[in-house]
């Protein structure tokens, strides 16, 4: 799982919380209501609320990370 700062990313992209779009899932990209398996979500907040030090402490939100 790629992690990438939001200060790194877009404006667009993060005022944008209206739509998810998966990636790497298939050649193409498609809206998450489309995407035919499970997906978790995990916002900015949550990624603040760990304080964004460790990458690991996502498993403690997200089923199954492996």
């Amino acid at each position: 799982m790629a992690y990438q700062p939001a200060a790194d990313l877009p404006a667009s992209a993060s005022d944008n919380d209206s739509e998810i779009v998966v990636t790497g899932s298939r050649l193409r990209n498609e809206a998450v209501q489309s995407t035919p398996i499970a997906v978790s979500v995990v916002g900015r907040r949550q990624i603040d609320d760990l304080h964004g030090s460790d990458i690991r402490a996502l498993g403690s939100l997200i089923p199954n990370l492996n």
